[in-house]
């Protein structure tokens, strides 16, 4: 339960904020209405739909304790799925082949080896066990967020079943509310970080600011480049960052760097590897920084992120929770307080950079960059 114990890792959404909360009954109707359930066919392939957090088994929403706390709604995708056996590929040749021995045909028809393929399927697919998957989903209803644990299809399909189920598409948060998307392609690919090379821009590209009023898949969203998260790295090292919206902080860089170029990348760990000339060198030499691990310290709370260089509003970070015992609500309203925290965090960090980067003081920003680069390449080694 990436939600609700552990390393928080989700991917952060936002949704419509009205007047007042949605109506409970409405919401379990609504949940009851697309709740997981098993196909009463026996030649199914896919089954999917909500079930409660705590168990993979119940879809009864009808107690709201269960789904509910205060202003945040919680629940389970879960997604059934059956994979024919290898053995499929070879029993639907024999199957070919024996059509064609009774019907004296040297080949198959398409149509006739579909009809095959359909037919040993609804055969086959009874004695299949499912595959069980669950993606946690939370909804902080106050502040519009919603909260999905799950990657790739999981997490496009928990998406489309959010909107099918409350009539709301969960847009992608990339932490850049203030700035427009027009904007945002400027700060792509938008440098090569080599010592005393050009600082280059691309053109300005259309955009589109207006959300989507029906559901939509999630757009390919772009990524700043490994300038921000050496720009992360340089503003902790020196000392740039020591307050955030008010509130002091301090932060390093000590534990992991992922440095990459086209298909090669690597992976430095530890505070005196992160220190050492070669990394530097690489960077000297074209690598890029596409993944970080960044500690920030606020009023003795400590958040650890793994922070990378796209856009697509994912939250990966140890949490300072508080509450670790007791009521699954209490619990879930504790973890997506301090979730909310760390990401708000990270969103100024992130705000702050685009801002730097679209201003006319950001060559002098990336002279400072090349330049710490250049000399910690060149330290000497004691």
């Amino acid at each position: 339960m990436p939600l609700l114990k552990g390393k928080f890792v989700a991917h952060v959404f936002s949704v419509p904020t009205g007047d007042e909360v949605p109506n409970p009954e409405g919401m379990a109707e609504a949940l009851t209405e697309r709740a997981f359930r098993t196909p009463p066919q026996a030649a199914w392939k896919t089954a999917s739909g909500w079930v409660n957090l705590e168990t993979w088994i119940e879809s009864d929403f009808d107690d709201r304790d269960r789904w509910l706390m205060g202003n945040l709604a919680y629940f389970n995708y879960r997604v059934d799925e059956k994979t024919l056996p290898k053995s499929f590929k070879q029993r639907l040749a024999q199957a070919v082949k024996a059509w064609c021995k009774a019907n004296g045909r040297e080949k198959c028809p398409a149509g006739v080896k579909s009809e095959l393929k359909e037919n040993l399927e609804i055969a086959i697919l009874p004695t299949v066990t499912p595959r069980t998957a669950l993606v946690e989903v939370v909804w902080n209803m106050a502040e519009g967020r919603v909260y999905i644990a799950g990657k790739g299809l999981k997490l496009e399909g928990a998406r489309k079943l959010f909107f099918n189920t409350f009539g709301m598409a969960p847009e992608i948060v990339t932490g850049l509310d203030g700035v427009s998307l027009a904007e945002l392609n400027q700060l792509v690919d938008a440098s090569e970080l080599v010592p005393g090379g050009p600082l280059t821009c691309p053109e300005r590209k259309p955009g589109n600011d207006e959300p989507a009023s029906t559901y939509a898949e999630m757009p390919a969203l772009p990524e700043f480049g490994g300038d921000f998260l050496l720009w992360l790295w340089h503003g902790f090292t020196e000392g740039r960052f020591s307050e955030l919206n008010g509130e002091r902080i301090t932060g390093w860089v000590d534990t992991r760097v992922v440095l990459a170029s086209g298909e090669w990348s690597a992976t430095v760990k530890g505070g005196n590897a992160l220190r050492d000339r070669e990394v530097f060198i690489a960077l000297g030499a074209g690598r890029r920084v596409r993944g970080l691990s960044l500690t920030l310290r606020i009023d003795d709370q400590e958040y650890v992120y793994d922070v990378t260089d796209a856009l697509d509003g994912a939250l990966s970070a140890k949490i300072p929770s508080l509450v670790k015992t007791g009521d699954v609500g209490e619990r879930m309203l504790d973890r997506i307080h301090c979730a909310g925290c760390a990401w708000g965090y990270l969103t100024q960090l992130t705000e702050r950079y685009a801002r730097e980067r679209l201003s006319s003081e950001f060559p002098a920003t990336f002279d400072a960059l090349t330049t710490w680069v250049t000399e910690q390449a060149h330290v000497q080694e004691a």
